[in-house]
């Protein structure tokens, strides 16, 4: 399971914002690079296993996390990157980083 901190989680850093966002149907996903290779890993090697999983970026448990599913949400935004798709959850917006240890997806408002 990837972990993310919920708004009320998040200690702002003073680092600047590089990449630049993907805008779909407004939803707000800055993807890093790294985000994309980490989410990119994950789809492909879940698609062997499973052919009709998907990644889904929905709050769960109080937190933001990043999470296989056979069935995306019935509002789910999809994200089609080269190499995965991502659905998410209305309402959320940030920029999505990799975090360590353990390659953790976190999504930073």
């Amino acid at each position: 399971m990837i972990v993310g901190r919920t708004p009320s989680q998040y200690v702002p850093r003073n680092s600047p914002r590089q990449p630049s966002p993907v805008t779909i149907a407004g939803v707000a996903i800055e993807l890093t690079p790294r985000a994309v290779e980490i989410l990119t890993r994950s789809y492909e090697a879940a698609r062997r296993f499973n052919p009709g999983v998907h990644l889904r970026l929905a709050r769960e448990r109080g937190e933001v996390q990043a999470v296989l599913t056979e069935s995306p949400g019935p509002d789910d935004e999809r994200i089609e990157r080269e190499g995965f798709v991502l659905h998410v959850e209305p309402g959320l917006a940030g920029r999505l980083e990799v975090h360590e240890p353990h390659d953790r997806l976190v999504l930073i408002p």
